[in-house]
């Protein structure tokens, strides 16, 4: 069976990308989305605040988006741009996943 990450991220006043993540045990700062992955979550919001995201570890037939893990948080993805991942993506996933899969929810 296929495990599916509903994934959430919202975008501050200052224009800042956060992932929401509640139980997080470490410090805000530490949500934040920088190095690329601010610059794709702009480019995924369709111009709002926030961003939500279906993530899978292995193929799924509806996925939009692919990202292949090139090291440590460091992802590449085709129709956006590269960026990194922090220690977060660990949290969440287990480990830094080889690839991920997701698309965006709307609505």
């Amino acid at each position: 069976m296929v495990k599916q990450y509903i994934l959430s991220f919202e975008k501050d006043k200052d224009g800042s990308w956060y992932i929401i993540v509640p139980e997080y045990p470490g410090n805000r700062s530490e949500l934040q989305m920088v190095a690329g992955a601010d610059i794709a979550l702009d480019k995924l919001s369709n111009g709002t605040n926030l961003v939500r995201l279906s993530c899978y570890t292995s193929f799924k037939l509806l996925t939009h988006y692919k990202a292949i893990h090139t090291g440590y948080g460091n992802y590449t993805c085709s129709l956006l741009n590269d960026f990194w991942l922090c220690e977060v993506t660990k949290y969440i996933f287990g480990e830094y996943p080889d690839e991920i899969y997701f698309k965006v929810i709307r609505g």
